[in-house]
Order: structure tokens, then C-alpha cells, then sequence
């Protein structure tokens, strides 16, 4: 009678384990990942916001605008850095740089409806309109976005 050879094969077993402590390491792992950009996802839904321009002067007067601030939570004047965004935001934006610009003087300012952002000039503004990308920074956040200012005469 023939013995039977048996061929030795490894258990498995061990590696199984293995796997399993992998996979469900990569799943905490995963999961962590997901609620974290769901958290910082929700605090940057409260970030601050810029809203629309409101427009003081006219087309051969000196720009006088006000942008308000909303979502500011307890930010005061002294927390925010406001002005012209970086050429390489106005072409990224598609928006043409021009040297008139240059002109603008921004602050931010504390309100009875919050804070708000003074744009001025003093010159007069002689274009009918006004295309800029400002950049408003605090600290924890930073917002570009671009305005259009129609200048009707006086």
C-alpha cells in the first residue's frame, strides 16, 4: 500500500488575524478622517462672510463704499487684515489689475450692525466703474472675492 504524501500547508489562521486587525484599523482610521472634515467643514460654514457694497458717492466724487461683515462672531477691527487681493488672485479670477487700484484705502470698522469694511479714496474716481478682488484675512480664515462698483453721476 502506497502511504499517502501529505504536502504541508501553513495555517492561514494567523495571517487572517492579521488582516482583520489591519482592515479595521484603516476603518477607525477612515472614519476619523471623515469626521474631521465634517467638523472642519461645519466651522468654516460659520466663517465670515462678506456681503454687498454699498455705494456712498458718485461718478467724480471721491469713492466712498461700505462692505458689512457677517458671521464675525467676536472679531474686532484689530483681528482682520482688509485691502486689494494679490495679482495672482485678480488672474486666477480672470479680473484685470489696474494702476488706479492702487488708490483704494480699506479699513474695517466696529458698527451698531457689526463689522464693516470703509473703502475710500481721495481722489476722485473718474471711471464709471470699479472691477477689484479684495482679500479680507483673520485668524482663522481667509476670503478673496471680486466687486464691481457702478459709479452713476451726481
Amino acid at each position: 500500500m502506497l502511504g499517502r504524501a501529505t504536502i504541508f500547508s501553513p495555517s492561514f489562521v494567523g495571517v487572517d488575524a492579521v488582516m482583520q486587525q489591519i482592515y479595521k484599523k484603516l476603518t477607525r482610521l477612515i472614519q476619523w478622517f471623515v469626521l474631521t472634515l465634517a467638523a472642519t467643514t461645519s466651522l468654516n460654514a460659520r466663517a465670515v462672510s462678506l456681503g454687498h457694497i454699498t455705494l456712498e458717492s458718485s461718478l467724480n466724487q471721491p469713492l466712498r463704499a461700505s462692505i458689512l461683515l457677517g458671521n464675525v462672531q467676536r472679531l474686532t477691527p484689530q483681528d482682520v487684515r482688509v485691502g486689494l487681493a494679490p495679482r495672482t488672485a485678480f488672474q486666477a479670477m480672470g479680473v484685470d489689475w489696474s494702476s488706479n487700484l492702487s488708490d483704494l484705502d480699506f479699513r474695517a470698522v466696529s458698527s451698531e450692525s457689526g463689522l464693516r469694511i470703509e473703502l475710500s479714496t481721495e481722489a476722485s474716481i473718474v471711471e464709471p466703474y470699479l472691477n477689484f478682488v479684495l482679500e479680507l484675512v483673520w485668524p482663522n480664515g481667509r476670503l478673496v472675492r471680486e466687486y464691481t462698483v457702478l459709479l452713476d453721476p451726481p
